[in-house]
């Protein structure tokens, strides 16, 4: 498959966005299906951080790849 950078980064965009949106509710509803009603905001607080630290440090390594890979548009 022979795309130019600039398709590759839509499809990369668009391949992590339909995995975010099945993944996370997915997760969610799972940790919330084991637990009980006292420990619930516990659950999803740890859920919430670890969503945000997964975007940051996601975020981080990819930008570090992306600049020593040389894609850039």
């Amino acid at each position: 498959m022979n795309l130019d950078k600039k398709s590759a980064i839509y499809l990369l965009a668009l391949s992590g966005g339909i995995g975010w949106k099945l993944y996370f509710p997915a997760s969610k509803d799972i940790l919330n299906s084991f637990t009980t009603e006292d420990n619930a905001l516990q659950i999803n607080s740890f859920a919430e951080i670890s969503m945000q630290v997964g975007l940051l440090t996601a975020t981080l390594f990819s930008g570090i790849l992306y600049r020593y890979v040389y894609f850039l548009l």
